[in-house]
């Protein structure tokens, strides 16, 4: 659960980081048609690894702009702890499998 609440805390400051960046530069920061996946939500399920695999490569560089890089580093951070928690729970999960209660 705290893996989930992490990922969904970068998730919210990763969608603020866009709303700035656009309403600082006039360009959209991650130029994916929401439209498209929304029409069709199991488009979803077969491009979304390639989609939020290019939104990570878009927020892997630094930007110029002091707030906009902050607003980049809080959310990425919170998607990392979100990542390692959720990892965690697997690793946890397979070892209760191996290792039942007597």
């Amino acid at each position: 659960m705290i893996g989930i609440a992490a990922w969904i805390a970068g998730m919210y400051e990763d969608a603020k980081l866009r709303r700035r960046h656009k309403a600082k530069t006039g360009r959209d920061l991650h130029p994916i048609d929401i439209e498209w996946y929304l029409q069709n939500p199991l488009r979803w399920l077969r491009e979304g690894p390639g989609v939020v695999v290019r939104m990570m490569r878009t927020n892997s560089g630094a930007l110029p702009d002091e707030e906009l890089e902050r607003i980049r580093l809080t959310a990425r951070r919170w998607y990392g702890i979100g990542v390692a928690c959720l990892w965690l729970a697997i690793a946890l999960f397979v070892v209760s499998l191996a290792f039942p209660p007597r």
